[in-house]
């Protein structure tokens, strides 16, 4: 399994874990200043074993074989933490309590983004292949072929016109397909080309060089269209005139 996703070489997780060593560091500091003793010792000791531990594991590029782990070990972090931020506001009048106060802060904040980060599939805020997961309710195009979609897009330039079978495919439109007037005069056309519909989404109609379609919707770059055994689908416009 490849988790080069969760290692130091993501902004991300770079910039959160110095801040996160920073964020100790006050603690410690302001826990030094304010005299602390027993339990908050403790927790600051765990807190350093705890973000030692993930920033190496990051660095190592080791991290994804002891995810699990260390999810446990977050949660546990945070409501040490938070135990700890009460405790330091008891003795808000001590300018070190303080101190650890906002480094208690500091910390908690950055580990709810760890949270983010390192559980998310791609470690970073947002999932590459997310669109994936949903489908779209008016023609039934899958978040694969929506992410093929913005593909083309960006992909089709002024060549778009040139009607070659090496042409990017037209994007693809969401919205439901038909007669804008209810016309049943349909427009027949020939296929330029030999085209093979997606096989993750059905709604794409495969067909073969100068055969014959009936055009039933042109609106955008994917037409709606018939063939001669009544099938129906979108073709790409590009491939028919």
């Amino acid at each position: 399994m490849d988790d080069s996703h969760y290692n130091l070489s993501s902004p991300t997780i770079l910039v959160t874990s110095a801040l996160t060593a920073a964020s100790w560091l006050i603690l410690f500091i302001g826990a030094c200043v304010a005299q602390f003793h027993g339990v908050p010792w403790w927790i600051i000791i765990f807190e350093l074993v705890f973000v030692v531990g993930t920033i190496v594991l990051l660095g190592l590029n080791k991290f994804y074989h002891f995810k699990h782990m260390i999810y446990l070990l977050m949660s546990v972090s945070l409501v040490y933490l938070t135990w700890l931020v009460q405790y330091t506001l008891d003795n808000d009048g001590d300018p070190g309590a303080r101190a650890a106060a906002a480094g208690s802060c500091m910390l908690i904040i950055v580990q709810f983004i760890w949270a983010i980060c390192l559980t998310s599939p791609a470690g970073s805020w947002f999932s590459r292949n997310g669109a994936q997961n949903f489908k779209n309710s008016s023609v039934g195009v899958t978040g694969a072929n929506l992410t093929r979609k913005f593909s083309n897009t960006v992909r089709n330039t002024t060549s778009n016109n040139r009607k070659t079978p090496n042409s990017p495919l037209p994007p693809r439109r969401d919205e439901e397909f038909g007669s804008p007037n209810g016309n049943t005069d349909f427009e027949q056309a020939v296929a330029l080309h030999d085209y093979q519909g997606s096989a993750e989404d059905p709604n794409e109609l495969s067909f073969s060089k100068n055969e014959r379609l009936e055009i039933l919707d042109k609106r955008g770059n994917w037409w709606q269209a018939r063939k001669q055994d009544g099938s129906t689908g979108i073709v790409p416009s590009n491939y028919v005139s």
